[in-house]
């Protein structure tokens, strides 16, 4: 989504990993993407890329029985990170899926591909108030719980069960 009037300048410009998408038609804005948009000046974004960890749609909460990293959205997410090297990364993945392997492992294959491929660099999650929490928050989650407070972007702690070096 590009909201700018056809100029971004540097740090205006944002890859936002979330869990899947709930609409098939680009055309259509979800209420995540709708939130995110909502509070994009406050983001300081003028052009946001949303990526998912799994491309599936589901128009309901993704089922985790049989579920499989998603090699397309792995490599999708790969090609966006070089192809947009002065992108922000934010992380909106939530704490959904905590448990399922397929998540963690592809979390993990997401912070080894960051690490490979911007080493050193901010990794970054949305936050409201200015005040800085570990848990990563869903833009859903944000949108119904804090939609009238101020967001942030603050620094993402990749948690241990997903971090490069485990």
């Amino acid at each position: 989504r590009d909201l700018s009037s056809g100029e971004v300048f540097e740090g205006e410009e944002a890859v936002l990993l979330t869990l899947y998408p709930t609409l098939n038609n680009v055309r259509n804005i979800d209420l995540s993407t709708f939130h995110v948009l909502n509070h994009s000046s406050e983001l300081g974004l003028q052009k946001i890329h949303f990526l998912y960890l799994f491309n599936k749609v589901c128009s309901a909460r993704m089922s985790t029985r049989g579920l499989e990293v998603d090699e397309e959205a792995i490599l999708y997410f790969e090609h966006a990170v070089k192809k947009y090297k002065d992108s922000k990364i934010i992380i909106g993945y939530g704490n959904s899926m905590e448990r399922c392997q397929a998540a963690i492992d592809a979390k993990r294959r997401i912070m080894e591909i960051i690490d490979k491929e911007r080493p050193g660099e901010h990794i970054w999650q949305i936050g409201v108030g200015g005040s800085h929490g570990k848990e990563n928050m869903h833009p859903l989650f944000l949108g119904i719980r804090y939609n009238h407070l101020l967001w942030t972007l603050e620094p993402f702690d990749i948690p241990d069960n997903i971090s490069p070096e485990n």
